[in-house]
Formats: C-alpha cells, structure tokens, sequence
C-alpha cells in the first residue's frame, strides 16, 4: 500500500494501522472478528475504510497533519486493496 506520508509519525502511525488491520489486531477487531473503533485509531481507521467522513472532516493543511488523519489514510488504503469485494461493507 502507497504510504505518502514524509512525516515519521504519520508514517509510522500509517504502518502501523496498515500492519493491525492485517494482522487482525484487537486496536481494529473485537475477539468475535468484528471492527473494533475504540482504541489506537480504530475509529478514525473504520471512517476511512467505510469512506466516511471523521468529525468536521480533515479540511485544513493542519488537520492532515495528525494521527488520526493518517489512521483515516490508512482505513481507505486498506479498503482499497480489497478491491470491488470489501471485507466489512458499510
């Protein structure tokens, strides 16, 4: 998955949602498999993956500087992938 983020944080913050969906970590899953948004970005994660907006939306240069902007990233990167079958529909 194309990570644009040149900042290390919201690099790594992008992995690493990248790696927990993948790996089906409880940041992003309930123990029974299903989406978690209660911790480590998750919420932010399942906006992206759902092509939802998160809050007011990230509309100004610094709102896409935060974590939870490349959480967001992160979620439409994945659903992505997963082409015209997604894993978790809306």
């Amino acid at each position: 998955m194309n990570n644009r983020f040149r900042n290390p944080i919201l690099r790594n913050q992008f992995d690493s949602m990248v790696s927990k969906y993948k790996r089906r970590h409880s940041d992003l899953f309930t123990a029974d498999g299903a989406p978690h948004s209660g911790a480590g970005g998750g919420q932010a994660f399942w906006h992206g993956y759902r092509g939802t907006t998160f809050g007011a939306g990230f509309v100004t240069a610094h709102d896409k500087q935060t974590p939870a902007y490349a959480s967001w990233r992160a979620g439409q990167a994945c659903r992505a992938a997963e082409g015209s079958s997604p894993a978790y529909p809306h």
